[in-house]
């Protein structure tokens, strides 16, 4: 009982001393107070700026990694200066060295991607299957989902393909929508399936301005038996 009165008359006595401008008598009667709060706050502010800045270097070196693979490996590859196996190998080392980085993601694209047009389609598959399933980015995600349909669908897995295009169509944040179900009607019609076919055109047609994939659903519509 008596702490709370005590509290409450200092609490008084401080409120009375601020509205009558004794900003000198405050900082007398409370300065180690005031100190101890100075003293949390500038170890506060130091403490973030450390923090940051250590960031920010981790930051620096983990893309300076990821221009050393770009220089030593992938632009090599490019130009057939550097085997497929000894890229993919550095690019796995990479990645357990910098563990769950996002930067890795777009130099998976990119790998996948060199792979992919030198014919290398087999090793590419788990390059963009990683990005595919790994990724935090919608965006990263949406761009390695529609680079590992359409992958597995030149390796002939027709249902790997449409499973990942199902998987973009029910993402919240859609690249490509249109596109996404073009390509699901044409998997059903390589699978046989034309009801499940023309549902995906329709779609297309009901949920589309953009007048090059409404002239593409509707000659897909056209071709499909009646």
């Amino acid at each position: 009982m008596a702490s709370e009165t005590t509290a409450v008359t200092s609490s008084q006595n401080i409120n009375q001393l601020i509205e009558q401008g004794d900003w000198a008598e405050v900082v007398t009667r409370f300065k180690i107070p005031l100190i101890a709060l100075f003293v949390i706050i500038v170890g506060s502010v130091v403490g973030w700026g450390i923090y940051n800045s250590k960031s920010n270097e981790m930051r620096a070196h983990m893309d300076d990694k990821l221009f050393q693979y770009d220089r030593d490996f992938l632009s090599p590859l490019s130009s057939k200066k550097v085997e497929a196996v000894a890229a993919i190998e550095a690019f796995q080392k990479l990645k357990v060295e910098l563990k769950n980085y996002q930067g890795l993601n777009a130099l998976g694209i990119r790998l996948a991607d060199v792979l992919e047009a030198q014919g290398i389609k087999e090793q590419a598959r788990p390059v963009i299957e990683d990005v595919f399933k790994n990724s935090d980015s919608a965006y990263i995600r949406g761009l390695a989902g529609m680079r590992l349909a359409v992958l597995l669908e030149n390796l002939g897995d027709l249902d790997g393909a449409e499973k990942v295009l199902l998987q973009l169509a029910s993402e919240k944040v859609k690249l490509m929508e249109p596109k996404t179900y073009l390509d699901l009607g044409r998997i059903a019609l390589l699978k046989g399936d034309q009801v499940k076919a023309r549902e995906h055109f329709q779609y297309v047609l009901d949920n589309t301005q953009e007048q090059e994939f409404l002239r593409m659903a509707r000659l897909y519509i056209s071709q499909l038996a009646n």
